[in-house]
């Protein structure tokens, strides 16, 4: 008899397999390690190139929306994987509350803190959740990756998409800022 749910699972293993789709694991954890408050059955599927997710998304070609949506949490994620330590198994991270009514696009474990990462393709959003994160679970700042320009005002981070890759560097930047701060305040 078929079910539909096993060969659905087993197709994803295999796409996993061959590369072709990495797993974005939701967590309630919003502190290390983020494992502790994995859902098992709750994940995204991140495509191997962003073309792959350009056809099985259907986006138009005339008006694509550089960064709208759906590609812009891939072309994150990509960056993400693409830039992460090819020693270690790469792991995406968002987050979702027990209800399942929000959710955080990435959280990004760096140096032993947490940091909450929201994407904004257009110009409005006001980053309530990653507020919330930040407040809750003691995330040291949040980040916004948009089109705006780079820029620190105290509390977030922004940064451009194409500046994505550099993260960490961009952090410790920021980190570096606030120590220098607090020790002449």
């Amino acid at each position: 008899m078929p079910n539909p749910a096993r060969d659905i699972k087993l197709a994803i293993e295999l796409l996993q397999l061959a590369g072709l789709l990495h797993p974005i694991l939701a967590t309630s954890a919003g502190s290390l390690p983020l494992l502790s408050g994995l859902k098992e059955t709750i994940f995204k599927l991140l495509f191997l190139d962003i073309v792959l997710v350009h056809q099985t998304v259907n986006i138009d070609s005339v008006n694509p929306g550089i960064m709208s949506g759906p590609l812009a949490e891939q072309f994150v994620g990509q960056e993400f994987l693409a830039t992460s330590d090819p020693l270690l198994e790469a792991r995406l991270f968002f987050w979702a509350r027990e209800n399942g009514s929000a959710e955080v696009y990435y959280l990004i474990a760096y140096e032993g803190n947490v940091y909450p990462v929201e994407l904004k393709a257009g110009k409005s959003g006001k980053l309530k959740i990653t507020a919330f994160i930040c407040k809750r679970k003691k995330a040291p700042f949040r980040i916004k990756i948009s089109q705006e320009p780079l820029g620190w005002n105290g509390e977030i981070l922004s940064v451009p998409f194409y500046l994505t890759g550099h993260l960490p560097r961009l952090i410790d930047d920021v980190v570096k800022i606030t120590e220098t701060k607090e020790s002449k305040g």
